[in-house]
């Protein structure tokens, strides 16, 4: 047979394959049961409603969750289960290493000799580029997430101080000015609260445990603010606006830095086209004596 012929048909049989892992992976499956009620038993805080189910055998996914190299905090901010960060892991370095036998397949077919060494340490680095781009991605996410969730907070806390002096209770606070927006972050927030509700304990506890669990700290002070005015009863309304303008500083500070660090980045590609532009002036003239 042709080996253009074979090259075809290998290269589909891969692209197929490497599609049809991915689809497996990311097909949204129905919550298991146990999950759920961890979830109404404020045990486990992540909500799977983006959950993929694992097809891999646990032999390989137990030890990988141990590796992921990414924080709790993170996996909790996105919803994202260990074993499905594992499963991720792991069909990614699977199709790194598909490349070798792969290759050596459509040699054999084609009817050449087969070749190791290249192939093998290519394979090796696809499958170390596999093993860890998700990991890397999903962290990408997460500081995505968090900036947008600690900016929504600004806006939830200033809410709360409004709310707070119309309504009086902080609790009533709490959930009227979660209910405002329908964004991810607020209906997080939303979550807590009325989970908290339900199980009768106070929802700036929980807001706290949450501000724990994914790593923001600035919803933590803001739980602690108004758990304090509701114990004590003192007039929370301009704290609760200091933390909202303290936020926003925060926030804009961070924006400064980066532009910053943005700008500096900048200033070596343009040393290196003026660079080009002086050495083409030049060059001619060097060749020319």
């Amino acid at each position: 047979m042709n080996p253009l012929y074979m090259l075809v048909i290998g290269t589909g049989v891969a692209v197929a394959s490497a599609g049809g892992a991915v689809l497996a992976l990311t097909r949204p499956t129905p919550p298991a049961l146990d999950k759920v009620l961890e979830q109404l038993n404020g045990e486990n805080t992540a909500v799977r409603e983006n959950a993929t189910a694992s097809f891999l055998p646990r032999f390989l996914t137990d030890p990988a969750r141990n590796y992921l190299g990414v924080s709790e905090e993170d996996l909790a901010l996105l919803s994202i289960d260990r074993d499905q960060l594992a499963a991720r892991k792991i069909i990614g370095a699977l199709l790194g290493l598909s490349v070798l036998p792969l290759y050596n397949g459509i040699l054999w077919l084609g009817g050449e000799a087969t070749d190791w060494f290249f192939p093998a340490a290519i394979a090796l680095l696809l499958a170390l580029l596999g093993w860890r781009f998700p990991s890397r991605q999903l962290s990408a996410r997460a500081d995505r997430a968090r900036e947008q969730f600690t900016a929504a907070l600004t806006t939830f806390t200033s809410l709360v101080a409004l709310e707070r002096i119309s309504r009086g209770s902080p609790v009533e606070a709490l959930e009227a000015a979660s209910r405002v927006s329908h964004a991810w972050s607020f209906r997080l927030l939303h979550r807590e609260i009325v989970r908290a509700e339900l199980a009768g304990t106070p929802p700036w506890d929980a807001l706290d445990a949450l501000g724990q669990r994914i790593g923001v700290e600035e919803l933590s002070n803001m739980a602690r603010v108004v758990k304090s005015s509701a114990d004590s009863g003192a007039a929370v309304f301009k704290s609760l606006l200091a933390e909202a303008r303290s936020l926003r500083a925060a926030k804009l500070a961070e924006q400064h830095r980066k532009a910053g660090a943005v700008s500096e980045q900048l200033t070596i590609p343009i040393s290196l086209i003026a660079a080009a532009f002086i050495a083409l002036y030049f060059i001619p003239a060097l060749m020319a004596i």
